[in-house]
């Protein structure tokens, strides 16, 4: 599961739209592949033109699917530090 923020006035993506294009026409043809090939599931979603938001929704629980299978957070997956950010140049 993952988040999509419609922006129609930047994108031209509408909630409805978002949710269309994924339940029609990305999902039916990732459902199955290993969440881990990312370039092998990014070459199929550029076969439809634009739909960014769409696109980054399913990059975002395609990441979180593979921390989860690892056992990690995504933030650990991706590198980053456990600890909280300090602001005030310390």
């Amino acid at each position: 599961m993952s988040e999509a923020t419609p922006r129609p006035s930047i994108y031209g993506e509408s909630q409805a739209s978002i949710l269309f294009a994924i339940q029609n026409w990305f999902a039916p043809m990732i459902i199955g592949l290993d969440p881990g090939h990312t370039e092998r599931i990014w070459k199929k979603l550029n076969t439809v033109y634009w739909n960014p938001t769409a696109k980054g929704a399913i990059d975002l629980a395609l990441h979180d699917a593979v921390a989860r299978a690892r056992g990690i957070p995504l933030w650990e997956m991706l590198g980053d530090f456990p600890i909280a950010f300090r602001s005030g140049g310390r």
